[in-house]
This record gives structure tokens, C-alpha cells and sequence, in this order.
């Protein structure tokens, strides 16, 4: 229960479980927003480690209307098919200081929330929800 609680359970089977279940139920959920555009955004020139912080983000309280990766050109092709279904890709030659920049850059409307995340982390189930409660 101690386990459950501090949600060690929750992280193992995130770094163990495939991303499919996660992937088809996460068009379910409701949005994090009636009013805004929520964005979650992150950079990586590797993808190939990223199935359990990608499996926290599909398995939210809520869902989110655009998921970007900005990801060098040259590693575009490492993506596993089956998580290019919810991400959307961009693809980056210049390598920004600030990973921020490239999804602010190409999100034009004013009422856009944009979460920036990293990679290497496994995030709450609430997350998204509180993120978006907070900034409200």
C-alpha cells in the first residue's frame, strides 16, 4: 500500500509496459482545457529511451491537444511507429540553448499554454491537470 501510495508501483510499470494500451485510451480522456490550447513539449536527440516518461504523459488524468518533439533531423528515423501516432515531430538543425524557444516559435495563437518537460522524468498522473489547474 506504502508502495502503491508513493506511486513506486505506477513507475515500474511505466518503464515496463507497452506504450499501446496508453496510446489508444489517451483519445478518451478529457481535455485539460475548454479554453486553451495546452501544448506538452520537449526536445531529444534520442528517442530510443524515452518509452516510460512517454507512457506518464499518455497515462494522465487529462489529455492535452498537441504532444511535440523537436528532435534533430538525422535521428527522425529512429521513432518507434507506434509512438509516432501521438507525437507530432519537428525536426531541428540548429540547436537552441533554451529547448522553449522551437515550440514558442510555432505556436502562434496568444491562448496557448505550453509545457515544457523533460525526457528523463516520469511525472505524476495528475500532472498535466495540476500544471494547467495552477496556471489558471
Amino acid at each position: 500500500m506504502v508502495a502503491d501510495y508513493n506511486g513506486i508501483i505506477r513507475y515500474f510499470k511505466l518503464h515496463f509496459a507497452n506504450p499501446e494500451p496508453y496510446i489508444n485510451s489517451y483519445k478518451n480522456l478529457d481535455k485539460a482545457s475548454q479554453k486553451d490550447k495546452i501544448v506538452v513539449a520537449f526536445s531529444s536527440s534520442d528517442l530510443s529511451k524515452i518509452k516510460p516518461f512517454i507512457n506518464s504523459i499518455l497515462d494522465q488524468t487529462v489529455r492535452v491537444d498537441d504532444i511535440a518533439v523537436s528532435i534533430p533531423y538525422k535521428n527522425m528515423q529512429n521513432i518507434p511507429s507506434n509512438i509516432k501516432k501521438v507525437l507530432s515531430l519537428y525536426g531541428t538543425s540548429v540547436k537552441y540553448n533554451d529547448s522553449g524557444v522551437c515550440h514558442a516559435l510555432r505556436e502562434p495563437e496568444a491562448n496557448t499554454k505550453i509545457i515544457l518537460l523533460e525526457p528523463n522524468v516520469v511525472y505524476g498522473q495528475d500532472f498535466i491537470e495540476k500544471m494547467v489547474d495552477f496556471s489558471d
